[in-house]
């Protein structure tokens, strides 16, 4: 029983001590791609992108990159030239009328698909300081009614109190510690 034992362990440290045996020259393939890799057996590394190795080479996965969404919007330049365009908005029970909304240039109102616009700032922008806001990319507060990060000349065109240095702690009475840094505000 012993010598049995010893004669199997000395087989399988043998076998598995010892190279691979060659491919038959008839079996070696062609690998000159990834998928090439696969299908010949190659192991693959589960990585981003994935890679199979043969021999001394190594083949990476073709990466699917996602062609850009489809826009019809143009790009536009931030400059200011402001401009009144009627945004239609959805009603649940009744029709409602177009929405009069202040957009930062001709370009943006046109990128929303707003009708009717014309030079110059909404007259009655004081209903929706919200959408003037947003034209301008600033963050609006409905709490207190004001726009964060609106410019001094935009929010005076629209009738608002700007602020270019209020407190980032100013609506929060229970503030302990506030940071020193100015935030540019225009309250209407």
């Amino acid at each position: 029983m012993k010598k049995a034992f010893v004669a199997l362990s000395s087989l399988f440290l043998l076998a598995a001590c010892s190279p691979a045996s060659p491919a038959t020259p008839g079996d070696e393939k062609t690998v000159s791609s990834f998928e090439e890799c696969v299908a010949a057996g190659h192991p693959v590394m589960e990585s981003l992108p994935r890679q199979c190795r043969h021999g001394d080479q190594n083949f990476v996965e073709p990466a699917e990159i996602p062609a850009p969404p489809v826009t019809n919007e143009r790009p536009c330049t931030k400059e200011y030239m402001p401009v009144c365009g009627e945004i239609q908005v959805q009603c649940i029970t009744t029709p409602c009328n177009p929405v009069k909304t202040t957009f930062g240039n001709r370009c943006e109102a046109e990128n929303a698909k707003a009708a009717n616009i014309v030079e110059g700032a909404c007259v009655d922008e004081a209903a929706n300081p919200e959408g003037a806001c947003l034209s301008f990319d600033g963050t609006w507060l409905p709490e207190t009614q004001e726009c964060e990060g609106m410019g001094q000349e935009q929010c005076k065109t629209l009738g608002g109190t700007w602020n270019e240095c209020a407190t980032a702690c100013r609506n929060d009475p229970q503030a302990e510690m506030c940071t020193t840094q100015c935030v540019l505000v225009c309250q209407f």
